[in-house]
């Protein structure tokens, strides 16, 4: 009985998956076809809008437009990241790096002692994403986030990066003194190796 709830729930698992992927495709097919209608008139905005007002609010055009014309990734519109703020400011980055992100890419992280993390934007922090990501100039290089940290020193303001109590090494971590991680930590050391 157990193994047939699993074959079960994991034969919903991926029906809704597919579903899920068909909904994003068809925001991007929608978006196409919206870009389209208006590149050919700009009156077919009202038009859409007009037809479409019981399903889409007015506030939701420009981000069909922005996927339409590729410059928005559909995850960014579908709430695939919770904090508002990392959402935003994902979405002012280049098309391809949205693209790099969803697909978990790491990226160098310049860290407050001088080494470099390789971080996934989405398990990121704050800070960490001001430091990385430069606006609609995509990620930063490493000399250039030490420009922003010390642009940052000399305002005031921190904008290091945290100071990790190890460092990643190839396929081994070295531990700084006194380390204790939490079972969440260690989980994460290992997904970041």
């Amino acid at each position: 009985m157990k193994d047939m709830n699993k074959i079960a729930i994991r034969k919903q698992l991926t029906q809704f998956g597919d579903a899920l992927k068909a909904g994003i495709d068809g925001l991007v097919k929608a978006g196409k076809i919206y870009v389209k209608a208006i590149d050919e008139n700009p009156l077919n905005a009202g038009k859409f809008r007009d037809e479409f007002a019981d399903w889409v609010p007015d506030s939701a055009w420009s981000n069909f437009e922005a996927i339409g014309r590729g410059w928005l990734h559909p995850r960014l519109v579908m709430g695939g990241i919770s904090d508002r703020q990392k959402t935003n400011t994902l979405k002012r980055l280049p098309y391809s790096i949205q693209e790099q992100v969803f697909e978990h890419k790491r990226f160098p992280l310049l860290t407050s002692d001088g080494d470099t993390l390789q971080i996934d934007v989405l398990d990121a922090t704050r800070s960490q994403i001001d430091q990385l990501c430069d606006g609609s100039n995509g990620i930063r290089t490493l000399s250039a986030q030490l420009a922003y940290i010390e642009s940052k020193k000399a305002e005031g303001g921190i904008a290091t990066a945290e100071t990790m109590p190890y460092v990643i090494r190839g396929n081994s971590v070295v531990f700084k003194r006194n380390v204790r991680l939490t079972k969440d930590e260690v989980s994460r050391i290992l997904k970041d190796m």
